[in-house]
């Protein structure tokens, strides 16, 4: 009977400090004449907002890339996103750029090399309309192959 008791509570407090997977995170590549260009993009659970990366300051935190070792590329401008919704948020006492459902941020990289991999964090923030969850840390990959190296000649 202890060692049901015993496992019982640890299930229960296990339980208890889960947090919800509200966003799923893929990346993908698209090699054009001149670029490739790195998608990231966040499959929302339903009922959650993903945060744009264009927020003021004093409400979530936004939605930002870093970028690692860029030695076989260079970025051409910065990170894209979708048209996001915008609506006022009680909650922060603010308009607040969001997405629902599914997002894609993406970035023109100008390859030195045909082959290498993209690695990066990002970091984001959740909300629904009775909780947010706390500022999340990932990291993403993509093994480019074939990319468009620019000629020397």
């Amino acid at each position: 009977m202890k060692r049901f008791f015993t496992a019982f509570i640890f299930l229960m407090t296990t339980l208890a400090w889960a947090q919800p997977q509200a966003v799923t995170w893929s990346t993908s590549y698209e090699n054009t004449d001149e670029h490739t260009v790195i998608t990231v993009h966040a499959e929302i659970a339903e009922g959650w907002h993903l945060y744009s990366q264009n927020l003021d300051e004093g409400g979530p935190i936004p939605t930002s890339f870093v970028l690692e070792d860029a030695s076989s590329f260079t970025t051409v401008g910065g990170w894209a996103e979708g048209e996001p919704h915008v609506e006022f948020d009680p909650n922060f006492d603010m308009e607040l750029a969001y997405f629902s459902d599914a997002a894609d941020f993406s970035i023109k990289l100008l390859p030195t090399e045909k082959e290498f991999t993209v690695k990066g964090e990002l970091e984001f923030m959740v909300c629904n309309d009775e909780m947010c969850l706390p500022p999340t840390y990932e990291d993403f990959s993509a093994r480019i192959t074939n990319a468009p190296v620019p000629s020397i000649w």
